[in-house]
């Protein structure tokens, strides 16, 4: 995967996947918040900055359902994987 998951990067719940509108909305302003407040840290601004341009599209995945949904398998992969590798 080239991107980083958006279920991860938003800190939501993987399992069960969240799919509730209203906490999906309130994860994406919550980093949002604390990503434009990293922006200008020294070590942690070019990530920070980042993740604020993949804004646009982490709206896109989460809002639709089917795209949602396969974030979330991805996310689950990504939980096993770790857990696997431990």
């Amino acid at each position: 995967m080239s991107r980083v998951n958006f279920y991860q990067l938003l800190e939501l719940k993987i399992n069960p996947p969240e799919s509730d509108p209203q906490v999906l909305t309130a994860a994406i302003k919550r980093k949002q918040t604390e990503w434009s407040r990293l922006r200008n840290h020294p070590t942690k601004g070019t990530q920070a900055r980042q993740y604020i341009s993949l804004l646009t599209e982490i709206r896109k995945v989460m809002e639709d359902p089917q795209l949602r949904e396969k974030e979330a398998r991805n996310a689950l992969d990504l939980l096993k994987k770790k857990l696997e590798a431990k």
